[in-house]
């Protein structure tokens, strides 16, 4: 079960750290075992918080848009030393839109590879919200997990319809 920490951060609720930690550690309560945040949310200081006391089996994902290697190196390293984690779990290369932009991103997803080999990373997803960053997703090997956004209405597919992100 997964935690969306963007509704804790500044961008929704904007509680403050201690907040959004006691939020975090009910969910792990009720058992939520994956926690996803990002950068942009401003919760990894509320995910430390909540993860402190040890919860090894949880989860962590984040993200970033980062296109560059030396972007997504530091995305990765800002989450790892802010969430205090050795490891995060799954990083995202996030809201990839075509082949095109994915192209002008394999730098990033070059050094979420390294990241990976060097134990900072689990696994590496890639996010889009059109079926033409799904499809360009798959023809990656590197890639571990390709997460479309879904839902039975479709909201917020762009460039597409629900039966071609499927």
């Amino acid at each position: 079960m997964c935690f969306g920490t963007l509704v804790l951060g500044r961008i929704r609720a904007n509680l403050s750290p201690a907040e959004g930690a006691r939020a975090i550690r009910r969910g792990l309560e009720l058992g939520v075992n994956f926690i996803d945040t990002a950068a942009a949310y401003g919760t990894y200081q509320q995910v430390r918080l909540g993860l402190d006391g040890g919860h090894d089996e949880v989860i962590v994902a984040s993200k970033s848009r980062a296109c560059t290697y030396d972007a997504m190196r530091l995305a990765v390293k800002e989450a790892l030393r802010k969430m205090n984690l050795a490891c995060i779990g799954i990083f995202l290369l996030h809201l990839v839109r075509s082949k095109e932009d994915l192209l002008g991103r394999e730098d990033a997803l070059k050094c979420l590879v390294d990241l990976r080999n060097d134990g900072a990373v689990e696994a590496i997803e890639v996010s889009s919200h059109s079926p033409h960053g799904v499809r360009a997703a798959l023809d990656y090997d590197e890639v571990d997990i390709v997460f479309p956004i879904v839902n039975k209405c479709g909201l917020g597919i762009v460039q597409g319809t629900l039966d071609e992100i499927l």
